[in-house]
């Protein structure tokens, strides 16, 4: 694809606004250095984006979704690094695999009826543990406490009041307040992040 192509069927529109895949992206990078006329349009397209925005007055999400989106990178950010002093939450967002890296290098702390538990965090704001079970999780009911899990390794059937759906590595579910739930394991065992 030539210089001209790029500025006329919007791909450098694309590329300023972050939207192309890594290869047409890497494309427009190589290009870019092959045609200096290229990143002079880069920079108009830029220009011309924020003076849309300024005349549209926008001053961005509403504070409440702001402070969200800003928790949610924070939060990615942290799972990046997986300091063990300071996790991040799971969330539907979350990587299984920095977890999983992250839990292959605990000792696991406690057996329980079948379940190999290590303490992640147990302060004010979350209780996250890691744990591996053999025996699934017969149904039980929290009235009063929002409870999620990230699958990390393993395939389960989970349902919640009444509905089924089969998770595996990777998977995240919130499991509302008062709901009756249970596990039921495909897989020999299941290693999932658990939080409270």
């Amino acid at each position: 694809m030539n210089s001209v192509t790029y500025q006329e069927n919007g791909t450098l529109a694309l590329y300023v606004l972050d939207s192309l895949p890594v290869y047409e992206k890497l494309k427009i990078e190589k290009a870019v250095q092959n045609h200096p006329e290229l990143l002079q349009t880069v920079a108009e397209i830029e220009a011309t984006f924020e003076s849309y925005s300024l005349a549209l007055n926008f001053d961005g999400p509403r504070p409440a979704l702001r402070g969200r989106i800003i928790d949610n990178i924070v939060n990615l950010q942290k799972e990046q690094v997986m300091n063990a002093d300071d996790l991040p939450i799971i969330n539907a967002y979350s990587s299984y695999k920095n977890w999983l890296n992250f839990a292959r290098n605990l000792e696991m702390e406690a057996v329980q009826a079948g379940k190999i538990i290590h303490m992640l965090r147990n302060d004010d704001d979350v209780l996250q543990m890691v744990v591996t079970t053999t025996s699934g999780v017969s149904e039980e009911n929290h009235p009063d406490v929002l409870e999620s899990m990230l699958v990390l390794e393993g395939v389960c059937k989970f349902t919640v009041a009444g509905y089924a759906r089969v998770m595996k590595a990777g998977d995240f579910i919130d499991i509302p307040m008062g709901r009756v739930h249970d596990m039921e394991l495909i897989t020999p065992s299941i290693t999932v992040v658990l939080q409270k």
